[in-house]
C-alpha cells in the first residue's frame, strides 16, 4: 500500500526504506482494509526511533519503539503493529452481540407481575 518514509536526523537509505515497506507489506495480511503508512526514522545520540502510523477507514494505529540497532527497531515497531492489528481484527470477526427480543422481554416482566 501506500507508505510515507521521513528521515530526521538521518541520511536517507533505501535499503531500510525496502526493509520497512516489506515487513508492512507482510503485516497487511491483518488488516480488513486498504490503509496509508507515515514511518518516521529519527536518531537521538545513540538511539534509533521508529514511529509508523497506520491509517484506515476505521481505526489509527500508531507503534514507536527505540534500540541501538535501526532494523531491530523496525521490527519492534512492525510487532506492536501486528499486535494492535489482531486485537481489533478479533473484535470485529468475533464479536456476537447478544440476541434481545421485543417479544420475550415483555414476557418476562408479565410473568414475573403475576
Amino acid at each position: 500500500m501506500k507508505a510515507q518514509f521521513i528521515f530526521k536526523h538521518l541520511d536517507h537509505s533505501d535499503a531500510l526504506q525496502e526493509y520497512a515497506q516489506s515487513l508492512l507489506d507482510q503485516s497487511s495480511k491483518f488488516l480488513l482494509k486498504e490503509y496509508k503508512a507515515h514511518v518516521t526514522f529519527s536518531k537521538r545520540q545513540k538511539e534509533f526511533c521508529v514511529e509508523m502510523t497506520i491509517f484506515t477507514k476505521e481505526k489509527a494505529f500508531r507503534a514507536k519503539s527505540y534500540h541501538y540497532d535501526v532494523y531491530h527497531a523496525v521490527d519492534e515497531t512492525t510487532v506492536k503493529l501486528e499486535k494492535q492489528f489482531l486485537k481489533v481484527r478479533k473484535l470485529a470477526t468475533h464479536h456476537k452481540k447478544p440476541e434481545v427480543r421485543q417479544s420475550r422481554r415483555w414476557q418476562k416482566r408479565t410473568e414475573e407481575a403475576a
